[in-house]
């Protein structure tokens, strides 16, 4: 499902450093597909349920306990790329916050009916083989 999100990641961030998902939740699989086309990079998923996060450790992507709308800086530092899979639209302007702060662009892919919210200046749709598979803050100057 994710597949053409990860070759967009692949095609625009393969010189990337560090790359940090929000709000995990319960996939990690796509963490794990980020880390795979980027061998080289640091893939970083955070959640605020801590318990999931200890039940989710792996060997090629870490995962860290953290509150976006409370962000600790130091794990998004350096990064090139936050993302976010179908995030609850209250967190947005957090992780838009988040994203300026720390000067990493921003993707985030909303479920389906919420695509209306992302009609705005601030983004852009990320399309891939023509289709739309994720929304790209702007970077304004």
């Amino acid at each position: 499902m994710f597949e053409s999100f990860v070759r967009f990641i692949k095609q625009n961030y393969r010189n990337a450093r560090k790359i940090v998902e929000v709000g995990v939740g319960h996939r990690i699989d796509v963490a794990l597909m980020v880390k795979m086309s980027i061998p080289d990079a640091e893939v970083i998923v955070t959640d605020k349920d801590e318990s999931w996060v200890r039940s989710r450790k792996t060997k090629r992507v870490r995962a860290v306990a953290d509150d976006v709308m409370y962000p600790s800086l130091p794990i998004y530092q350096g990064a090139s790329l936050i993302y976010s899979l179908h995030p609850p639209l209250e967190i947005i302007p957090a992780m838009q916050a988040l994203a300026r702060n720390v000067s990493a662009d921003l993707l985030v892919v909303p479920v389906a009916d919420e695509r209306e919210v992302f009609h705005r200046d601030n983004w852009e749709s990320v399309v891939v083989d023509g289709r739309v598979v994720a929304w790209k803050m702007k970077v304004t100057s």
